[in-house]
């Protein structure tokens, strides 16, 4: 990387590398933590989650990723079938983990900032967490 920096002059490196992969990470992580974001917390992780709609070539490009509720039901289904064994997750989860199905409002929902939780308060948030009692 110092070479190439050398090589083509620091300013052209930021803009050939260092920019766009900055905006890469950005977005990935953005996409990576959409599926989770605003969803409940607690000993069931795999309900803790929400799936996403997404059609066609997207969602056979990104695996199916898309559907993750359907991963964390069956983690051990290969990626090309999750859309054949969709499941749905219990009804308090999905109500309170699905209130999107749409990547733009997830998102955001994930930008407008972190809902604080602290161990020492007994229910800080009931329009967001799920008490499970089994």
């Amino acid at each position: 990387m110092v070479v190439l920096g050398l090589a083509l002059g620091w300013d052209a490196w930021r803009l050939a590398w260092l920019y766009p992969f900055l905006a890469f990470a950005w977005v990935w992580s953005l996409l990576v933590y959409v599926f989770h974001y605003h969803t409940t917390i607690g000993q069931h992780t795999r309900f803790n989650v929400r799936a996403l709609s997404q059609h066609g070539v997207l969602s056979w490009l990104w695996l199916n990723f898309n559907q993750h509720a359907s991963h964390h039901m069956s983690p051990n289904l290969p990626w090309y079938q999750l859309s054949e064994r969709h499941q749905e997750l219990p009804e308090p989860f999905r109500v309170k983990n699905q209130d999107t199905d749409r990547y733009w409002r997830a998102i955001l929902q994930q930008l407008a900032g972190p809902t604080i939780v602290y161990a020492q308060d007994a229910d800080p948030t009931p329009h967001m967490f799920v008490r499970w009692e089994d």
